[in-house]
């Protein structure tokens, strides 16, 4: 049984004034967190909305936020990056509609699909892709079910897998930074994957959590070993980069992550950068 046209189009009018609210906020120079976090709220509104067309209220079937998306930063042409959680393997039909609903409705999608130990099996197979659900936030659906994500998954993860998770990360850290060829002053630099861009500053995030509980960079603990001004300057380098990374999406209209020659010109004029040309880029690439 298809979806009416008439929910898709509402979905996708929706979708579009959220849309032009965050490019709204972005151009005004409001602080990118609040820019990618907004619109990630925005679109839970409308995902929920969907969601429980397809569901029964008390079914223990829950959608959550992962990944990017889960710690509440959805940039402009970001993924969607959802888990629905189930306790059992049941509602395939269900589930089966209400992804493509999501496709149809225009959704650029990462998701899977998984139960409780599922999800467990996945993360602790590997420490490199057991952060996406490591940052997550309830969508819709049962929040009993989700509290037990929380405890038997991701909780359960932190004490047994943790040691494992944090050495990882801290030699991706150290690749990152040490592998010869990579440096910082590069022409037209990766905003993800750059030296000291945005995955590595998530990497020392998740690091914290693991360590200390903490979420994001107002969580971090006084037993941590990186400074209160330290974290402040990591908080500064992220929202830089977040603040070009969305430039950059509404500008090129898609999920861009190097600054190439041919944009760096107008994301530097979009984000005021003074003087004309070769000046603004030079004070964008400062």
């Amino acid at each position: 049984m298809s979806e009416s046209p008439t929910i898709i189009e509402k979905t996708r009018a929706a979708v579009a004034r959220y849309f032009e609210s965050a490019l709204q906020k972005h151009r005004a120079g409001e602080d990118p967190f609040k820019v990618v976090g907004s619109y990630a709220a925005d679109m839970d509104c409308v995902l929920a909305d969907l969601f429980e067309r397809q569901f029964t209220a008390g079914e223990e079937i829950s959608l959550v936020a992962v990944g990017g998306y889960g710690r509440r930063e959805l940039c402009p042409y970001s993924d969607l990056d959802i888990l629905i959680l189930r306790e059992s393997r049941a509602h395939d039909a269900e589930i089966q509609r209400f992804v493509t609903l999501l496709w149809d409705c225009g959704f650029d999608l990462g998701h899977s699909v998984r139960t409780l130990a599922e999800c467990y099996e996945y993360m602790a197979d590997n420490p490199i892709t057991g952060a996406t659900l490591l940052e997550n936030s309830l969508i819709a659906g049962s929040r009993r079910l989700y509290k037990r994500f929380e405890s038997e998954v991701v909780e359960r993860y932190r004490k047994k897998e943790g040691g494992k998770f944090v050495a990882s990360k801290i030699e991706q850290i150290r690749l990152s930074l040490d592998t010869e060829g990579r440096t910082i002053y590069i022409l037209e630099p990766h905003l993800k994957d750059g030296v000291g861009a945005l995955r590595d500053i998530q990497r020392i995030l998740w690091v914290e959590n693991i360590r200390n509980g903490s979420v994001g960079f107002d969580g971090f603990s006084p037993k941590s070993v990186v400074s209160p001004d330290r974290v402040t300057s990591l908080r500064e380098a992220y929202a830089f980069y977040l603040r070009v990374r969305c430039e950059l999406h509404f500008h090129t209209g898609g999920r861009l992550e190097v600054l190439e020659d041919d944009s760096i010109r107008e994301v530097a004029k979009k984000l005021s950068y003074p003087g004309d040309g070769r000046a603004a880029v030079e004070g964008l690439m400062a």
